[in-house]
């Protein structure tokens, strides 16, 4: 009897177990919104590209992102080449900065998004690009490509649909 009570805890510890095991290793990823999404869609629905190289996850903040705060990047307008009339974009851009660390590697699933963008883990020139960091009505993404680190910003329209604004680079080599 004793040995039965024995073995039933033993087995009942063991399925515990294996179900805390399964539960915590084989967990769905995070994946990237609706909203992120048609932000992705919207940096490259202009390209000139058929097929737009992305990989499979969004990237974590990396310390090249720091350099959209160099001092040469903003300007009396906006940041480099980019102008806002909007007077809440010098706060947002203030405080994007302490929102970069905050960034998650994130799934991107091809079957949202979209034909001209293909979802690839591992290729020659794939692009990596950061979910979108969303502050008032502005969305920034940052994206990676080999010799090129960039930042784009969208804004809100008010219809609720979000609109490309324009991109930076922040890195780049010359060929």
């Amino acid at each position: 009897m004793v040995q039965s009570v024995i073995n039933f805890k033993a087995i009942t510890v063991s399925l515990f177990s294996a179900i805390v095991f399964c539960l915590f290793f084989f967990q769905n990823p995070l994946t990237v919104d609706e909203e992120q999404i048609q932000i992705i869609q919207n940096i490259y629905s202009e390209a000139k590209e058929e097929n737009i190289l992305l990989n499979r996850h969004t990237i974590k903040y990396e310390p090249w992102m720091d350099q959209l705060w160099d001092e040469e990047n903003l300007t009396a307008a906006g940041i480099g080449l980019c102008s806002f009339n909007d007077s809440n974009f010098r706060q947002a851009y203030n405080s994007l900065q302490f929102s970069l660390k905050s960034l998650e590697k994130k799934q991107i699933l091809q079957k949202t998004i979209g034909d001209k963008i293909r979802v690839v883990k591992k290729e020659k020139n794939v692009r990596f690009i950061s979910e979108a960091i969303f502050i008032d009505n502005y969305a920034f993404s940052f994206v990676r490509i080999a010799g090129e680190k960039s930042v784009h910003i969208q804004m809100k329209k008010e219809n609720g649909k979000w609109a490309y604004k324009c991109g930076m680079p922040l890195e780049f080599t010359l060929n």
